[in-house]
């Protein structure tokens, strides 16, 4: 039998810093304390970003394995990752006296009382199945197939032993099962289920002036959810605050297609066009911004037309703001911008997905918003922000729908991605998509 290998030095340190790690007594706060010392059987916390429920929903799953021996505690999360997270926070406050066998640092813990705390994903609910745990801790549940896992599953395990649980989350639309248990628990017909609402502020330990910073370059429904924990329509507009915007009405000489130079060059000022490519039933929009005062100085709208001339109007504007153009690089769009750069056009390709369409939709809210840019009331323009909207799905992803066209936006928004009005675009929250 070959011999055991000696851990290395690195893993000698690790594990040394892990077995001399002092248990620290947890302390909550008010808030905290309130949670933890109400007896109701299913406990819902809807609480902003950086409340510490995270650290509530662990305290309670140790204080349940520690002071009631052979119960089976479960942390249910999205992914394997935010359940360990979960643990992890547990391992700060349990004594390691009170183990008597771990699967790692992050993993199920055997307490010596007969109790195991276990560590699972949502990412399967059939495999929950089967089993008969004491208490569960559903973390960022609105994030998880809530319906199935809940009511299909783990309702059912509970109810011989008359167990518990606690969901956990920061809200996600009002279209899932944490809004509706949410909604339960702040209704006097349901007195097993009991709901709390904190916004971020309300922890003793959120800087109030990081929550004023967030609050200036977060979009607003965005900043409503997140940070202050309220459910936002599963349907609602995007842009907020879009005529504070208009420096002036175009919208009795502007047909809706063609071209307007609003502002000449201005050689001392740098400036970027943003060029959504249409198809023969949609529109081609060209905007150019100057990022120097984040004002709209180029709009081009126009349709049914060839590549050679989109390419023209492209080169125009490039010509006339000595600008880069950032062109959508999906579908049509690769040609385009293959017959732009043999134009010698400076060119920055960009592709369209979910993602960076999120990134490109949440940084212009940002910028209308908080007053950062300006563009003339353009009809077109002004009916296409009106109406875009955001819906979270079944999967709980943002998807941005419209009843009309929305070609001035993304020209719009692709044109000011290179504009930032002095704002650190780092603590930007994006939507997530799970």
């Amino acid at each position: 039998m070959p011999a055991k290998r000696k851990p290395s030095r690195i893993q000698r340190i690790i594990n040394r810093k892990k077995e001399v790690r002092q248990y620290q007594k947890f302390t909550p706060f008010p808030a905290q304390m309130e949670i933890l010392k109400d007896n109701t059987r299913f406990k819902c916390l809807n609480c902003g970003r950086r409340f510490g429920k995270t650290v509530v929903g662990s305290v309670a799953g140790g204080n349940i394995a520690v002071t009631s021996p052979n119960k089976k505690v479960w942390i249910i999360a999205p992914v394997y990752y935010q359940a360990q997270l979960v643990m992890a926070e547990l391992n700060r406050f349990l004594p390691p006296s009170y183990i008597e066998k771990s699967h790692g640092y992050y993993g199920d813990k055997y307490l010596k009382n007969g109790s195991i705390i276990s560590v699972k994903t949502a990412l399967h609910p059939d495999r929950l199945r089967g089993d008969e745990p004491d208490y569960v801790i559903f973390d960022e549940f609105a994030y998880m197939d809530g319906h199935t896992i809940w009511n299909e599953i783990i309702r059912a395990a509970l109810a011989t032993k008359r167990g518990g649980a606690m969901f956990i989350s920061s809200p996600r639309g009002k279209n899932n099962e944490f809004y509706r248990i949410f909604q339960m628990g702040m209704s006097d017909e349901h007195p097993e289920y009991k709901s709390w609402h904190f916004s971020s502020k309300d922890s003793p330990y959120f800087p109030p002036d990081e929550y004023e910073a967030l609050k200036k370059v977060t979009p607003h429904n965005i900043f409503m959810q997140e940070y202050e924990a309220l459910f936002v329509d599963s349907i609602s507009s995007v842009f907020h605050e879009i005529e504070e915007n208009c420096t002036f009405d175009l919208s009795g000489r502007y047909s809706g297609e063609g071209e307007i130079i609003i502002q000449k060059c201005d050689r001392d000022h740098w400036y970027t066009a943003g060029v959504d490519v249409g198809n023969l039933s949609s529109y081609t929009v060209i905007c150019v911004i100057d990022n120097n005062t984040g004002s709209l100085v180029y709009f081009n709208r126009f349709r049914r037309t060839g590549y050679k001339d989109i390419v023209a109007k492209i080169k125009k504007a490039h010509k006339l703001y000595n600008c880069k153009a950032r062109i959508d690089s999906t579908g049509i769009g690769v040609p385009t911008i293959e017959a732009a750069k043999a134009e010698n056009v400076w060119v920055e390709p960009f592709l369209f997905t979910n993602s960076s369409k999120q990134r490109l939709v949440s940084h212009l809210q940002v910028l209308i918003e908080n007053h950062h840019i300006n563009y003339p009331y353009i009809k077109p323009l002004i009916e296409e922000l009106r109406e875009l909207q955001f819906e979270y799905t079944k999967q709980m992803n943002i998807v941005y729908t419209s009843s009309i066209h929305t070609d001035c936006i993304y020209g719009l928004a692709l044109a000011a991605l290179d504009f930032h009005p002095g704002l650190d675009e780092s603590v930007i929250v994006l939507p997530v998509s799970v």
